[in-house]
C-alpha cells in the first residue's frame, strides 16, 4: 500500500507466508513487526505526517485503515 499526504508519502507491505503462516510488515522497506500468529494487529504512526496506520490481519484476511490527524 502507498500512503500520501501533504507532509509525506510512505509504502506499508505485508509479507505473509502460508507455509509458515509468518508475517513482516514494512514500512518504507524497513521491518517493522514479525510474527508468526494467526491473527496480527499492527498500529504505525508515520512521524512527520502523524497519520495512523492500522493493519490487521485474520487468517489470511487483511485489513489497512488510514487516520490522519
Amino acid at each position: 500500500w502507498t500512503f500520501y499526504s501533504e507532509a509525506a508519502e510512505w509504502k506499508v507491505e505485508l509479507e505473509h507466508s502460508r507455509w509458515s503462516g509468518k508475517k513482516k510488515v514494512f514500512v518504507d522497506g524497513k521491518l517493522a513487526f514479525s510474527t508468526t500468529d494467526k491473527q496480527l494487529s499492527f498500529c504505525y504512526e508515520h512521524p512527520s505526517s502523524k497519520a495512523k496506520i492500522t493493519l490487521e490481519s485474520d487468517n489470511g484476511q487483511h485489513k489497512m485503515k488510514c487516520k490522519e490527524p
